[in-house]
């Protein structure tokens, strides 16, 4: 097939799509709440679909949840579902499971569980234990998100304690507004006399357990910043480009609303 492109001005508005980030996480929080939240998506992504797909499935006695290429979905439900049942199977496709999963992979085996990698799939055993978890905040903000939708299932309390300091931390503070929209409690401080190399504390999480998330009736992901930057540079490099972004937050955690910004400079 050939496709011949005229150049011309772009007019018009385009809307944004939906967030993935904030849509895993809306998800998440729909679906372990009581009675579950509903979550519109106006469009949707293979990545959420397979977190759609996989919360649906662990309902089921012996969950076997389908993560296909969702690394996101991988690292987040890990913990979650270990908090909720016995054994789990994850299926993957492509190299997913090949993809590093540590050093959540060991905390979690502190923690109560054992992982076993076959091919197209990681089974794990052993109901998650609350407790102290050793993380470093720069290896993957995904690690941390999945404890912090996790530990509060659990009956006793516990802490989430970085041994470096948190690199994506937008990604983090969005998880911690989600748990908050939810009824969830979380403490983010910092720990006494753990210093990263500029002697600043190291962040700290403390989480406390027998909670209950109680997510809003009905929930909407946020545009997304990163797929709606190239439509709003198309502003900056043309004089007869006039193209409207509808669908973004200005208040939205996501790290790429920082291109709005770039822009404007």
């Amino acid at each position: 097939m050939n496709i011949l492109i005229q150049p011309g001005p772009l007019k018009g508005s385009v809307s944004a799509i939906p967030s993935k980030s904030h849509g895993h996480r809306l998800l998440i929080s729909a679906a372990l709440s009581s009675p579950p939240g509903k979550v519109q998506l106006q469009e949707t992504s293979e990545d959420l679909e397979a977190t759609r797909n996989c919360l649906a499935a662990l309902e089921e006695q012996v969950p076997v949840l389908p993560c296909r290429e969702s690394g996101s979905t991988l690292r987040f439900l890990l913990p979650v579902a270990m908090a909720r049942k016995e054994q789990v199977r994850f299926l993957g496709e492509g190299r997913l499971l090949q993809r590093p999963l540590s050093p959540l992979k060991e905390e979690m085996e502190l923690h109560g569980c054992s992982f076993q990698l076959g091919k197209g799939e990681l089974e794990v055993k052993g109901r998650l234990q609350s407790g102290i978890y050793r993380l470093p905040g720069d290896v993957s903000s995904q690690y941390v998100t999945g404890l912090l939708f996790a530990l509060p299932l659990l009956a006793e309390d516990s802490e989430i304690l970085l041994t470096s300091p948190l690199e994506s931390k937008g990604y983090v503070d969005m998880t911690l507004e989600v748990l908050a929209a939810s009824g969830i409690h979380v403490e983010a401080t910092t720990q006494t006399g753990a210093l990263d190399s500029n002697g600043k504390p190291l962040p700290k999480f403390i989480i406390p357990g027998n909670q209950q998330y109680r997510s809003p009736a009905e929930t909407t992901p946020e545009g997304d910043w990163s797929n709606a930057a190239f439509w709003l540079a198309a502003n900056y490099v043309g004089f007869a480009n006039r193209v409207t972004c509808t669908g973004l937050s200005k208040t939205s955690l996501q790290g790429d609303r920082i291109v709005a910004e770039l822009l404007r400079d």
